[in-house]
């Protein structure tokens, strides 16, 4: 009897056993049976909701506004223009791509004429004739740029702004001596405070490579010597009243030729 008592504790404890697996397993399937449902129902009401929105539109396409995409505003390297500037008026018949060269252009002939302007009173000559600069720029026949080609120039003014800044000028024909002269400029001028962002390298002057680049080095080294209280004014004075002065003188000779 008792061996008979253990065969069936036995079997219900097996019983159990079996009943807690079936369970175990059968729970999970459940779950996800009643997870499908409910993902199922969502679905519809997705459906539903995307159906309600389009039948919106279609009732009344006027009362939904797209907003397109400001495309992105350019950006000017070398010299920045506000295109909000710009006025219909102003450009006519241009595009607003070839106003905005127009005005890079004009802004490269108003530099040439400064740098210009900024040597000569310095040196307190003349060192090209007054033409003025090609509407293209074109720098292949520019007088003041054959003019700065040697480094001589250069090399002089950057002596008058700052004493013996450049010990020796080579006056020589040959090529690597110009460049030579121009690289002593470009080490000066560095040490008088012209930064890189603003200088030029040697073969944008003499190859012509980026001539407006060194309008506005001549430019900017112009603004450093006024900082330092360089007044070029007086040289220009100095410049005009020797001009008048034999101007006068001229004046003077004509008439003693006219009264003999």
């Amino acid at each position: 009897e008792e061996e008979e008592e253990e065969v069936q504790g036995r079997q219900k404890e097996e019983g159990r056993d079996e009943e807690k697996k079936q369970g175990s397993i059968a729970q999970p399937v459940v779950e996800k049976t009643i997870q499908k449902k409910e993902e199922a129902v969502e679905d519809e009401e997705e459906e539903e909701s995307d159906d309600d929105v389009v039948d919106l539109m279609i009732s009344s396409p006027t009362s939904i506004s797209i907003e397109q995409p400001s495309p992105p505003q350019e950006q000017q390297a070398a010299v920045v223009f506000d295109a909000n500037d710009v006025n219909a008026s102003d450009i006519g018949e241009e595009s607003a791509d070839e106003h905005l060269v127009r005005l890079k252009r004009e802004k490269v002939v108003e530099e040439r004429t400064t740098a210009k302007a900024f040597l000569e009173s310095v040196l307190q000559r003349q060192i090209c004739d007054n033409s003025a600069a090609n509407e293209e720029n074109d720098w292949e026949e520019d007088a003041f740029v054959d003019a700065l080609l040697d480094g001589v120039v250069l090399c002089e003014t950057m002596n008058t702004l700052s004493a013996n800044s450049i010990r020796k000028i080579n006056h020589s024909r040959m090529v690597f001596k110009h460049m030579e002269n121009i690289g002593n400029f470009l080490s000066a001028a560095d040490g008088f405070g012209l930064r890189s962002n603003y200088s030029f390298q040697t073969v944008d002057l003499f190859e012509r490579q980026n001539i407006p680049q060194v309008f506005s080095a001549l430019v900017h080294l112009k603004r450093i010597a006024s900082q330092r209280g360089i007044d070029f004014k007086s040289f220009q004075k100095q410049s005009e009243k020797s001009g008048k002065v034999n101007e006068e003188e001229g004046e003077k000779l004509q008439e003693g030729e006219e009264l003999e």
